[in-house]
This record gives C-alpha cells, structure tokens and sequence, in this order.
C-alpha cells in the first residue's frame, strides 16, 4: 500500500512538472498577448483623439467593424475546423466528472455573438453595394442563429448534467450519419463565405467616398482586442490543473490519504474514468442493492412464521408486523430501481447509438453489461414474487 502511494505521488509530481513546463513555455504567448493587448487600446485611444467628424468617422466604423469582426472569427473557426468531415470521431474510452457547465465562457460566447449581430443591423453601406446587402443579411442571421441554437444548447446541457449523472449517450456514436456530414459541409462553406465576403466588402470600402483610415485602423485594433479577450479567457483551465495536482500532492503528503482516494480524485478531475470501470461501479452498486432486497425476501419465512405464531387474537399486532415486513421490502425494491432503472436505460440508449458506430469494444462490454444487469433483475423479481407469495398466505389467515 505504501510503495502504491509512492508511485502514485511520483506520477502526481510528474503531472504537474509536465503542465508547468507547457504554462510556462505558453506564457511567453500569454505576455506577448498582454503586451500586443496594450498596444492596441493606446493605440485606438490615440486614433479616437484624431477624429475630426464624429458622423463620418461612426458610419466607417459601424461598416468595417461589423465586417472584419465577422472575417476574423470565420478565420478562427475554420483554424479549429478539424477532423469533422472524415465521418468518424476518436473516442478514448474515458469519461470525465461532469461540471458546472462554463457559464463564464458560455456568457462570453453569447456576448461575442451579440456584437456581429448590432452592427450587422445597425450599419449601412459608404456607396450603394447589393453584395454589401447580401453579406449583412447572411452575417446578421448566422450569428442570430448560433446565439439562440449555442445558448439553448448550453441551457440543455447544463440542465442534463444537473438531472442525470449519467453520461449522454450520443458520446458514443462515433460515425457520424450522412446527415450530420452534410451539415458540416454546407457550414463549412458558410464560414469560408463569411471570411472571403468580409474582406471582399472591407476592401470595397477602401474604395468607397465615405472611406475613413483611422476608422478601419480602430475597427482592425478592436477585432483583435476581442480575439485577445477570448485567448485570455481560455488560460484558466490551465492554472486550474495546476493548482488540483498541488493540493493533490499535499493532501498525499500531509493527510496520507489512501490509494483509493487519490486514484479517485485523479480519475474524477483530472484523467477521467475508464469506461470498463466506471461501469463496474454502477453495476456494484446494482448488485449491492439487489442483495439487499434479496436478504429481505428471503427472511419472508421467517416473518411468515413470527407472525403465525402471533395469537390471532391480536388481530393489530399481526397486522402491523405484516405491514412493518412489507414496507420494509417495498422500500428496498424501490431503492433496487432507483439505481438499477437509470443503467439499463442507458445501457440500451448505448446499444441503439452502437448501431451508428458499431465499436467492438464498447458493443461487447454494453451486451454483456446488459445481460448482467438483467439477470439480476430477473433474480430479485422472483425473490419478491416468492416472498409475497408466502406473506400473501398469511394474509388469508
């Protein structure tokens, strides 16, 4: 047990060297940003204390502003557009504790989503430009749509996770159908649109009567102190880990927690949970209640006894004896269900989205799982159904 918690310290000590380095390494980046951040508010305040026609300056900003905003996120999505046109998603095997949701990120997200949309709608073009018309409608309603559809997904999400503490099963289909494929084509076209048709109505506006230099200079600077923002928003997760492996560590060495705890902990925060035993747990608990219930129908002979040895004169003693036993074994079967019911729901969910992805590994350990769980259903349906046969003969008594 000791060599095991010296092991496991090690690996913790090892972890933490591990994300430091990459912090550290990284946080050249995160200064380059700060400084690069700086940089741009001096310089955009510098800009604003040169404009000489507030009514010029405002229509050239709304214009380029809403414009390279929008070409500038379409480059970051298609920068993160990875993997998702090759039909099939890699999966690891792990499953991780499920949290709060995000509702910082998810609020910055929505807030970010609300810009391209006011200045979409609010800005008009320097000349008369139909493809300009065009660019608006399409970045008006794209990103109305990924603020309504983005934010009730999140709300969905949060609420699944806050309902059910079981994971969803859609993690497991990893093909994706020809549907979903066809989507990602067609938005992968749309974001490739949004970037090109950007620059397209900026460059336009080079152009155009109504062009303001320090205008377009302050829209660029603000774009970038957006996509700034969002990279700074995304290091907490970082220190985050950090700060988990050092308490980790000092509860090891200070506390001596077992084993069990820190494999525990590490799995649940940190490295997720293989899914062979994160199922094994629930299946454990399964059993540990159908056991339970079990026990108590096989004690109804006994109770059956206890109670026809009750002179039936005391009619209320008998009685309550018998209700006492009945509740007791309602109770315990009602506690079977409760965590039985959740796992084979979601065992066979699996199964259906298996039919999708048609993973080996996971189809063999869902089926046996299944047979598992219902052969221990099958077991305590018959316990209680000879235990209320025997109680329901003395009923008639």
């Amino acid at each position: 047990m000791e060599s095991k918690r010296k092991e496991l310290l090690e690996y913790i000590r090892l972890l933490y060297e591990r994300q430091s380095s990459a912090s550290s390494k990284a946080g050249v980046t995160l200064w380059a940003v700060l400084a690069g951040l700086v940089y741009l508010l001096w310089n955009t305040f510098d800009s604003l204390l040169s404009v000489q026609e507030i009514k010029v300056f405002k229509d050239s900003f709304y214009y380029y502003f809403g414009n390279i905003v929008v070409a500038l996120f379409a480059l970051t999505m298609l920068a993160s557009y990875r993997g998702v046109l090759k039909g099939k998603r890699n999966y690891d095997y792990r499953l991780y504790k499920k949290g709060a949701g995000g509702i910082g990120f998810l609020l910055v997200v929505l807030a970010f989503s609300l810009i391209p949309i006011y200045f979409s709608f609010s800005s008009e073009p320097l000349e008369d430009n139909n493809y300009y018309a065009f660019q608006r409608l399409l970045n008006f309603w794209f990103f109305v749509s990924i603020f309504v559809l983005f934010g009730l997904s999140s709300i969905l999400s949060f609420f699944k996770n806050h309902i059910s503490e079981m994971p969803s099963p859609d993690n497991f289909a990893l093909e994706d159908s020809w549907f979903q494929i066809a989507v990602y084509s067609v938005l992968l076209i749309v974001i490739i649109e949004l970037f090109v048709g950007n620059l397209v109505v900026v460059a336009v506006g080079f152009y155009s009567s109504g062009y303001d230099p320090i205008a377009i200079r302050v829209a660029f600077n603000l774009s970038l102190i957006i996509l700034a923002i969002f990279f700074l928003f995304s290091r907490g997760s970082e220190k985050d880990r950090l700060g988990f492996l050092a308490r980790l560590e000092r509860d090891i060495v200070i506390h001596d927690i077992e084993p069990r705890v820190i494999l525990e902990r590490l799995q649940g925060e940190l490295l997720g949970s293989y899914i062979g035993d994160w199922l094994g747990e629930k299946l454990k608990e399964v059993k540990e209640c159908a056991e339970e219930v079990v026990l108590a129908a096989r004690k109804s002979n006994e109770v059956a006894q206890e109670i026809e040895s009750i002179d039936v004169a005391y009619e209320r003693e008998r009685r309550g004896r018998l209700d006492e036993y009945l509740q007791a074994l309602a109770a315990r079967e009602e506690q079977f269900l409760a965590a039985s019911n959740p796992v084979i729901k979601w065992l066979e969910a699996v199964a259906i989205q298996l039919q999708i992805s048609r993973d080996d590994f996971i189809g063999v350990l869902v089926k046996e799982s299944l047979s598992d769980l219902k052969n221990c259903i099958e077991e305590v349906g018959r316990e209680l159904s000879v235990a209320r046969g025997r109680i329901s003969g003395v009923k008639e008594l």
